[in-house]
């Protein structure tokens, strides 16, 4: 899947599943427009989920998604050592 957006700006992401693939539990694969099958949800909600994303992320956590990716960043260097 291509995301499209400004860096840090979850309100300009949109993302394009135009060409993205999922493996079925038989191992063939599928586009991901005809996995889902509903195009209104693709060009809505789910646009509108990614958009708002940032935002869900700071009500669950407390949190600010900046802090969140650098937990992340902390977590993986961590791993390394």
């Amino acid at each position: 899947m291509v995301w499209y957006a400004r860096f840090a700006s979850s309100g300009t992401q949109y993302p394009d599943v135009s060409h993205a693939v999922c493996t079925n539990s038989d191992g063939t694969t599928v586009s991901v427009t005809d996995a889902i099958d509903d195009e209104a949800y693709l060009q809505g909600k789910f646009i509108e989920h990614v958009q708002t994303r940032g935002r869900q992320v700071i009500h669950a956590r407390k949190l600010s998604s900046a802090m969140s990716a650098a937990k992340g960043i902390g977590d993986h260097l961590r791993a390394w050592w």
